[in-house]
């Protein structure tokens, strides 16, 4: 069994679960969950201190 929300929390990506819910069909909403999204994978990608 997997707890997925475990291993996004793990991944550094928790801050995805409130950007997908607060998004609207608003092109303002899009563009800054968008942006917002790219910040939050990017940080995640960054190597994890040792």
């Amino acid at each position: 069994m997997t707890n997925e929300k475990g291993l996004i929390e793990r991944a550094g990506l928790a801050g995805v679960d409130a950007l997908v819910a607060g998004v609207t069909p608003e092109p303002r909403s899009l563009a800054h969950s968008v942006a917002r999204a790219g910040e939050l994978l990017a940080a995640a990608m960054e190597p994890m201190p040792t």
